[in-house]
């Protein structure tokens, strides 16, 4: 019975420290195709592209399959190729292509650098179909299966019809499949301006980090490229994914096997009872279950394990303690720090409040006293005291009653200072002096708006203004639709910064701490103020302007010119109705003249607009450009 019972255990054990390593040894086959040398529109960075790629794959246990500047046979005989060896290894497969991709009639087609495509026609016959490579996949019936596709560039081809939209279409990932792009569904996407295009670059850094699951990896690449493209850029995932992966495992704290154990006694208990209720206790988070297993088995085969797991459980109890103190510590001393001023005023006010009342109880006892006097004249003595004392009780009264109002009075105003104090907003100043014409700062106010370049008119008392936006607060959700393709895409609004100069928001809006727009989302677009003006917030009816502007839809320096007016659209709205025109050169060098209209509609006090439609198109010649889009935020 004995040996029986060691074997068990000794079976547990060693099942227990290999599954990780099962897990790491899983087989794991990536085909890399980087295409740059084109004939027509070369590209700089997709051959160094998918050489960092096969150093990181490689480096996260991948048996990698490359090929650079491959021709349309050579390519098509590698995906045949590659669905074969991951049918016969199983595990996990990836295809990663960097280069020229083309969307017709909203299937993806990737490019060889031999490929003549003139027509649309041509596309299927001269170019490998995405699809294809996520079907070949597929029918390996591998565990898992991952396609990232950097190739979302602008379309170099002459393709002579309407329908060959921008970017890449949106690909449905079947069961067990992720489907990366390295920008959104219809979208252009930078190939760099150094050895790596921008999305490459961020996902071999983060593929690198060992414990994020494949879902967290391409969250992290996501907003690391939306944050180095000024949000020009955002990275799109389709998955269907079902069971874990990562590309570096987390690392293993093994448990340090129990020492061996005297003999104990025969036992009448099955020694698989032991292992079972261990099987039960050996992952809890709680020392009651550990506990109940040495109650039972003080000295069991796994009495020093448990043991072992109580120490750490009761110093993780500690940690837990903690930093639940330094929390709670932290949020008292910011809470202190926020009723600091009113705080004292209140303290103040109620040492002088018990003061009339000590004062108040002394009159009230010598009148008692003097009731008790039996002649006239002390009656009369008593009286005109008590009269004295009571004056001077109302007196003490009155005077801390005004010594009250006055210390509040001065603790708000000097709350209200503290939370502008380093502000340059003029509309905050101003909501300061509206509240405190003659306050203790208000010299100070009145000096800052001088500086900011006119010298302040008599206030009007009004409500103070809301607080300033800080970095980190959500707005809302924009839903983006492509008018020209129906794709609906979201984006969740938040300020990414906020300082004392500007705000700046996910959509690419950046408004002045003046209220001024400085840059402005324009359908798929960013337009920046170069010079003129743009209108402010809060916008008002009947203001007009025109300014020059800058986009970074393509590589340069693309300038432009926007013309706009507000108009008061009724219940609180206000319209801007804008033309606007920018030209855009393409990756052969070819320039077009997009223009257009955008109209926004604006809700009162609210930074950016609450809709807006974009109707810009490009001239007759090849490659022109559409910016076709509508858009609804929905404020939380």
């Amino acid at each position: 019975m004995h040996i029986r019972h060691g074997l068990l255990i000794l079976g547990t054990l060693l099942c227990l420290m290999t599954q990780h390593a099962w897990a790491q040894s899983e087989p794991r086959l990536a085909l890399l195709i980087g295409n740059s040398a084109y004939r027509s529109s070369p590209l700089a960075n997709p051959v160094n592209d998918v050489r960092l790629m096969e150093s990181a794959l490689k480096e996260t246990g991948f048996t990698v399959i490359k090929a650079e500047n491959a021709s349309i046979r050579e390519m098509r005989r590698l995906v045949r190729d590659f669905g074969d060896k991951l049918k016969a290894s199983g595990g996990v497969g990836l295809f990663y292509f960097a280069g020229h991709g083309v969307q017709v009639r909203g299937e993806n087609y990737l490019v060889s650098t031999d490929s003549d495509i003139r027509n649309e026609d041509e596309v299927a016959d001269d170019s490998i179909n995405a699809s294809v490579i996520l079907e070949k996949m597929q029918g390996a019936g591998n565990r898992m299966n991952l396609i990232v596709l950097d190739a979302c560039r602008n379309n170099p081809f002459a393709v002579k019809s309407r329908s060959a939209a921008s970017g890449l279409a949106t690909m449905s990932a079947p069961s067990g499949s992720l489907v990366a792009y390295a920008t959104a569904p219809g979208s252009v996407a930078s190939d760099g301006s150094g050895n790596n295009g921008l999305y490459t670059q961020h996902l071999a850094k983060v593929i690198r980090q060992p414990g994020l699951p494949v879902e967290e990896v391409f969250k992290q690449v996501r907003a690391a490229v939306r944050r180095a493209s000024n949000n020009q850029q955002t990275p799109w995932e389709n998955t269907a994914l079902e069971g874990q992966f990562y590309f570096k495992a987390p690392p293993v704290q093994a448990e340090a096997l129990p020492a061996p154990v005297a003999a104990r006694p025969p036992s009448n208990e099955p020694a698989t009872l032991e292992l079972m209720l261990w099987e039960s206790a050996k992952s809890a988070t709680t020392l009651g279950e550990l506990q109940a297993y040495l109650n039972r088995y003080p000295n069991g085969f796994f009495a020093d394990m448990a043991k072992a797991r109580m120490a750490a459980l009761g110093g993780v109890a500690n940690d837990k303690a903690a930093a639940e103190r330094i929390a709670n510590e932290r949020a008292e001393s910011q809470r202190a720090a926020a009723e600091r001023d009113a705080q004292a005023a209140r303290l103040k006010t109620a040492n002088e409040f018990a003061t009339a009342q000590a004062s108040r109880k002394d009159a009230e006892e010598r009148a008692a006293a003097g009731a008790k006097l039996q002649t006239a004249a002390e009656r009369a003595a008593t009286e005109a005291k008590l009269k004295s004392a009571s004056d001077r009780v109302a007196n003490e009264e009155a005077q801390a009653a005004q010594q009250s109002a006055a210390a509040l009075a001065l603790a708000v105003d000097q709350w209200s200072w503290e939370k502008i104090r380093f502000s340059q907003n003029r509309t905050e100043l101003e909501a300061y002096l509206m509240q405190f014409p003659d306050g203790s700062f208000s010299a100070v106010a009145r000096s800052r708006l001088a500086q900011l370049g006119a010298a302040p008119a008599t206030l009007a008392p009004g409500p103070v203004q809301a607080a300033a936006p800080k970095a980190g607060d959500v707005i809302g959700t924009m839903v983006l639709t492509d008018t020209l393709t129906g794709i609906k895409s979201e984006l969740e609004v938040t300020v990414l910064e906020a300082d004392a100069q500007k705000i700046m928001y996910s959509t690419g809006d950046v408004i002045g701490r003046d209220g001024k727009v400085l840059q402005v989302r324009v359908g798929e677009v960013v337009l920046e103020l170069l010079s003129g003006s743009l209108w402010t917030v809060p916008i008002k009816a009947g203001a007009s302007g025109e300014a020059t502007v800058r986009t970074g839809i393509a590589a340069g320096s693309q300038k432009g010119e926007l013309q706009w007016k507000t108009l008061d659209a009724g219940n609180g709205k206000i319209r801007v109705d804008s033309t606007v025109q920018y030209r855009v050169t393409n990756s052969n060098g070819i320039t077009n003249l997009g223009s257009g209209n955008w109209l926004a509609s604006y809700v009162s006090g609210q930074p950016i607009p609450e809709s807006f439609s974009t109707n810009i198109r490009g001239g007759a010649a090849a490659n022109a450009i559409f910016n076709l889009f509508t858009a609804e935020l929905k404020f939380h």
